[in-house]
């Protein structure tokens, strides 16, 4: 057995019920048999609680129960709506995923194994110091990957780690934007809720992925073949 209040909320509806054991009713509750629970607890609807019922002041108990349309259409009419917040959650959720994802890592072969680099904030920095170094003439520069020692990484490497990991982080900071795109557009709550990291895009949203990864690409094969060009300069003192 439970108990409803006897006076409704502002908004029309009522509190929610509470079980009840005791054969007497408290003040200001009527019984509110469980024949009634679905209606009090309906399905598909937003929030409950928005009911009419009828009751017998002899025994404090309901005898009929109705859902109150006019009273919750009318409640629901001032919540935000729940497409947007959906949305608003899921790019939430998405972003920090994103960046965890990028923070976990990426696998690089260097020196005919494979390795693992980890991405956080303060490894990319120095991944971009080291690239940087050899931008300015360096040979090589005091490097690890996870769980090894740190010792002088050559430049081909540095320079392998260096676009492996920007593509990496490009790669998934792309599709996250792009990902951001497609939920904003997805109409329902249900299938927004079931978007996951990693999920496929759709054909719009995977061809402007496509065309900004192939951008990325083409500006860091830029930057290689000035790098390639600059070292050919070095090496012979003339503009090859």
């Amino acid at each position: 057995m439970y108990i409803i209040s006897a006076t409704a909320n502002g908004s029309g509806g009522y509190p929610p019920l509470q079980e009840w054991h005791s054969q007497t009713c408290p003040t200001g509750y009527y019984f509110y048999p469980n024949e009634y629970f679905g209606v009090f607890y309906p399905q598909g609807k937003r929030v409950a609680g928005f009911v009419k019922y009828e009751a017998d002041e002899d025994t404090k108990t309901v005898t009929s129960v109705t859902w109150n349309d006019e009273a919750y259409d009318a409640y629901v009419a001032t919540l935000p709506d729940p497409v947007l917040a959906a949305r608003e959650n899921k790019i939430a959720e998405m972003s920090k995923a994103c960046n965890q994802t990028i923070e976990a890592g990426v696998d690089c072969e260097i020196g005919g194994s494979v390795k693992h680099y980890s991405l956080t904030s303060n490894d990319q920095a120095n991944i971009s110091n080291m690239f940087n170094a050899i931008l300015l003439g360096a040979d090589g520069y005091p490097y690890h990957a996870d769980g090894e020692q740190c010792s002088e990484m050559p430049k081909a490497d540095i320079i392998k780690l260096y676009t492996t990991a920007q593509a990496f982080i490009t790669s998934q900071v792309t599709y996250n934007n792009m990902l951001k795109g497609m939920i904003n557009e997805i109409p329902t709550e249900e299938e927004v809720n079931n978007i996951h990291y990693g999920d496929e895009l759709n054909e719009t949203w995977k061809a402007k992925y496509d065309a900004e990864m192939a951008k990325a690409e083409a500006q860091m094969k830029k930057i290689l073949a000035n790098l390639q060009k600059q070292s050919a300069t070095d090496s012979t003192g003339t503009e090859a």
